[in-house]
């Protein structure tokens, strides 16, 4: 697994892509998730001051494959010691984007709050609270 943050050459727009390779079926797992989720903040924060920008910014974040649609997306949670997949879990084959905004010069807890709401909302297309 990997993951790589781009940018745009207009210096506009900015794209967190996890790549992972999968079997029948794809693992998202919760600390990946949420680590992509506050990489994604700090990044285009840090992106937005060094443009100088003064505006909200908008975040989309949807997890995505390049696998075919009939591969599930399998959420593993994480606890201390093991991970597991939720029983009542759902294991949807797409995830619709999620939106969070940002500004330029929000503080650490303001781009914290983005993140977490990026990850819930994201997890609970899985059916986890």
């Amino acid at each position: 697994m990997a993951s790589a943050f781009l940018k745009a050459q207009s210096g506009r727009a900015a794209c967190m892509r996890v790549i992972c390779d999968g079997p029948a079926g794809l693992f998202v797992h919760q600390d990946t998730l949420d680590a992509c989720c506050r990489d994604l903040c700090i990044f285009t924060s840090q992106l937005a001051r060094h443009l100088r920008l003064d505006s909200s910014l908008l975040l989309h974040a949807t997890v995505t494959t390049g696998l075919h649609k009939a591969v599930p997306l399998i959420p593993v949670t994480v606890h201390p010691g093991f991970t597991s997949v939720p029983d009542g879990a759902r294991y949807p084959h797409t995830i619709q984007p999620v939106t969070a905004s940002l500004l330029p010069a929000d503080t650490d807890e303001a781009l914290q709050n983005s993140a977490q709401e990026l990850f819930t909302d994201l997890t609970n297309q899985f059916g986890l609270d």
